[in-house]
């Protein structure tokens, strides 16, 4: 086979195993935040500009609310089981472009390391255990984020080496916080990247400071009209608790490693003792400042990463340390996972040939183990959800007009208004009671 053709054979398994999982356990049954359109795509509430605005907890979701909600859904009924591929298939789509623009940035690898690096990283990307948004509707925001932050990361570095495609990179600054809060950490980083580099004494690419307002008027613009959502804990919980708070930041680095806390806050100590030993080296080899400013940008999304991680925290702390291990956050911190593992291979681009080799095989193996691992964690948990669905789903179309006693706490915290959007669907035909 040429090269450049070997190494796609894993990460193709992977996604296609992604898929598959899809099609697995998806089900045709509203599940969580997808119950709160039913009113948009039964056509009671009008599709406006204001409620395109509105808040959903912390978030926009403009792009659920039009393409999702009130086209895909609208058109097809409410097929929710078809509309649980678009994440997936946005999940895989940002893992191919991140793997391509690794192999870009490094086209002097051996054929060997070459299929090992993209294997070891493709454990991390395709990864099950972010299986949560691979199985309902209203995971196609976090798809839209995921990939918007990698296509970001490439138009971003190729903006500082060449000057080129800024303005890329501002339609990916204004457009992703379009759909979850978490895009404004790319406003966040263009303004820490673009500090770092004066203080480092480096020049900005042509038309830095231009990116520089419009990451600004993103950030000003995103609170207006903003309201803390009620019932969400006190922002400054984090400070609060100190030891619960750095709980939760080693459970959310290491979680793509394991599904259980304890696993995961042991892997997240091991991965910040392994960028910080490459940090250290990396600063002592040159002027601190220009160093940090040139990880910054080789890897821009171990510090998007990084900044999506703060948000998180001082939104979701107050929960407990233990929600840092949900799998719905999981293909975010898998981004700084996956970055870390090329700072650390790059960090050894000097050892020898066979050195370097075993290192590689080294992350492959990490990565292997946690795929398997979380995979068959995943498929149990999402077994289980599938069945609580089709339980409701069952249990509705079995007691005709008096529902009142299936359990619907599976499908929505508490149960809230799950009854009442019931009924709307089957006025309005749609989901499982579509024809």
């Amino acid at each position: 086979m040429r090269r450049g053709g070997v190494e796609w054979l894993v990460p193709a398994a992977l996604a296609a195993a992604m898929l598959a999982f899809t099609a697995l356990y998806a089900a045709d049954v509203p599940f969580s935040d997808s119950w709160d359109h039913t009113e948009l795509i039964a056509g009671i509430r009008p599709l406006t500009l204001e409620y395109l605005w509105q808040q959903h907890n912390e978030h926009r979701l403009i792009y659920e609310k039009l393409l999702l909600a009130a086209g895909w859904c609208r058109a097809t009924h409410w097929n929710e089981y078809g509309a649980a591929f678009g994440c997936t298939i946005l999940l895989v789509l940002g893992g191919f472009v991140f793997l391509r623009g690794a192999l870009r940035e490094r086209p002097q690898l051996s054929a060997t390391v070459r299929v090992l690096l993209v294997a070891s990283l493709a454990g991390w990307l395709f990864t099950l255990r972010q299986w949560e948004h691979m199985v309902w509707s209203s995971g196609f925001s976090w798809g839209v984020l995921y990939l918007f932050i990698v296509l970001f990361g490439e138009a971003f570095r190729r903006y500082v080496d060449t000057g080129r495609g800024g303005w890329r990179v501002a339609v990916l600054v204004v457009a992703t916080p379009l759909g979850l809060i978490h895009g404004l950490a790319l406003s966040l980083f263009v303004l820490v990247f673009g500090a770092l580099t004066l203080a480092a004494r480096e020049s900005l690419p042509r038309g830095y400071l231009g990116l520089c307002v419009v990451a600004g008027l993103v950030l000003a613009t995103y609170f207006i009209g903003y309201e803390k959502p009620a019932g969400h804990p006190d922002m400054l919980a984090a400070l609060v608790d100190p030891l619960a708070t750095l709980k939760y930041v080693l459970i959310w680095l290491g979680s793509p490693f394991f599904p259980r806390p304890w696993g995961a806050g042991v892997s997240g100590i091991a991965l910040v003792l392994a960028v910080l030993a490459c940090l250290v080296r990396t600063m002592a080899m040159s002027d601190p400042l220009r160093a940090l400013r040139d990880v910054a940008r080789r890897y821009p999304l171990m510090i998007v990463g990084a900044i999506i991680l703060a948000m998180t925290m001082v939104g979701r702390v107050g929960y407990g340390y233990t929600q840092a291990i949900t799998p719905r956050y999981v293909h975010l911190s898998l981004l700084i996972v996956a970055s870390a593992s090329l700072f650390v291979f790059d960090c050894a681009r000097n050892w020898p040939r066979r050195a370097r080799t075993a290192l590689v095989l080294v992350l492959l193996l990490v990565s292997a183990r946690s795929w398997v691992a979380g995979s068959a964690n995943a498929a149990i948990d999402a077994a289980t959800l599938r069945a609580a669905r089709l339980n409701y789903r069952d249990c509705v179309l079995a007691h005709g007009d008096d529902f009142s006693g299936c359990d619907p706490t599976a499908l929505y915290p508490g149960g809230h208004r799950v009854h009442e959007r019931t009924a709307i669907l089957r006025e309005h035909g749609l989901s499982f009671f579509r024809r």
